[in-house]
């Protein structure tokens, strides 16, 4: 999240808000077992709680190629949008 104090640095046509709401969060690595392990956790989380995704998922990388030039080894934070299954 940028600073409103900072806003002004960035062109406006670049600057992406997320809607606010409830959101379901994890991270992963960009390994693809990683990333199945992660899928299966959120499902059955979505199931137990009886809830499901509720808008885009949005994928922040926490650790790009200044870190690490290895793909597999970059950590992502997964946000997804949830709401309650209406019944």
């Amino acid at each position: 999240m940028i600073p409103k104090s900072r806003l002004t640095y960035y062109p406006r046509n670049l600057i992406i808000t997320r809607p606010e709401g409830l959101y379901l969060s994890g991270f992963t690595t960009d390994k693809k077992q990683q990333i199945l392990d992660f899928t299966q956790r959120v499902s059955l989380f979505l199931e137990q709680h009886q809830l499901k995704i509720d808008g885009d998922i949005w994928e922040l990388l926490w650790q790009d190629e200044v870190f690490t030039t290895e793909k597999e080894l970059q950590v992502f934070e997964v946000m997804i949008p949830i709401k309650p299954v209406s019944h």
